[in-house]
């Protein structure tokens, strides 16, 4: 019988404040990981969202040998978090905090355990693979004085496998030139079994269209900028400043993506009205198995 997920938290030590450095939060613990929470104050005080975005460079996510997510900007990972669970009320600005999900959109609390959450064994069976959170500050001076992880588990499960769960992936791109950006060969890691969504960056062009083909088949054919936006509502997501959503899963079931494994490479075509202007920050949120790394 399927069990439901339950949930409980664990403060971890404190990570150190110190400018122009990487710094680690490591959980050893047993229990099935669903997210995290990063409290950041200023002199006992929650610190501003400003404040958190200037002090902070990025966060990363690693189970393991497996990257969660890397460099993550906090605002790219307060709007991972905001597009979504945003539906139920905007999330108040200024809290102090950064919080990571660990189960993908569709997936609720109801849905049976062991399935999405961060499974702690190590995948030879032999020891408890450990999940770091990494907090890489800026130059400074800093301003935040404290930042405290907050471990969101299942108490109920200890020592499961990382089964199908969810990795967030940054793919730099650069396009000049033609209208017409075409992106080949775009998901080669031999382990992401399939593609949930993607985050196309707008900051400084406009898209008109996106076509995706997997080898013959047309999965998105020409869809113009107004129905995807039509989707990401049907799909209860609000918008994120200086992002296209491109939707593959249905929101309905976990198994709704994109496949990959054993499938026709996937081609992109993104047609821009407007040419970005530098480096683009594409994102995808794909699913993978195990602990393999990327």
């Amino acid at each position: 019988m399927d069990t439901p997920l339950y949930t409980a938290s664990v403060n971890l030590p404190g990570i150190a404040c110190t400018a122009a450095s990487p710094v680690e939060a490591v959980y050893s613990g047993e229990e099935t990981v669903l997210g995290f929470y990063l409290t950041f104050r200023v002199a006992g005080v929650l610190a501003t969202d400003a404040e958190v975005g200037t002090d902070v460079t990025s966060i990363s996510l690693r189970d393991g040998d497996a990257e969660i997510f890397k460099t993550l900007t906090p605002v790219e990972l307060r709007a991972v978090y905001d597009q979504t669970h945003s539906r139920y009320g905007a999330a108040a600005a200024d809290l102090g905090i950064l919080r990571y999900v660990a189960l993908p959109d569709e997936v609720e609390l109801a849905i049976m355990r062991a399935h999405y959450g961060l499974g702690r064994k190590s995948d030879d069976g032999l020891g408890v693979s450990k999940l770091k959170i990494e907090v890489q500050w800026a130059a400074g001076p800093l301003t935040i004085t404290s930042c405290i992880p907050t471990i969101i588990f299942d108490p109920t499960e200890k020592l499961a496998f990382l089964g199908r769960h969810q990795r967030i992936v940054v793919l730099p791109s650069t396009h000049v030139g033609a209208t017409m950006q075409t992106m080949q060969n775009v998901f080669q890691d031999k382990h992401m079994v399939g593609l949930r969504k993607m985050w196309f960056d707008i900051s400084t062009g406009v898209i008109g269209d996106i076509t995706v083909k997997q080898g013959l088949e047309s999965r998105f054919s020409a869809i113009p900028l107004p129905a995807i936006l039509g989707e990401m509502h049907r799909a209860g997501q609000v918008a994120v400043a200086a992002v296209v959503t491109l939707n593959f899963d249905s929101q309905t079931s976990p198994s709704s993506q994109l496949g990959l494994i054993g499938k026709a490479p996937v081609e992109m075509n993104v047609n821009w009205t407007t040419n970005p202007a530098g480096p683009l920050r594409h994102i995808c949120f794909g699913e993978y198995q195990g602990h393999e790394a990327v």
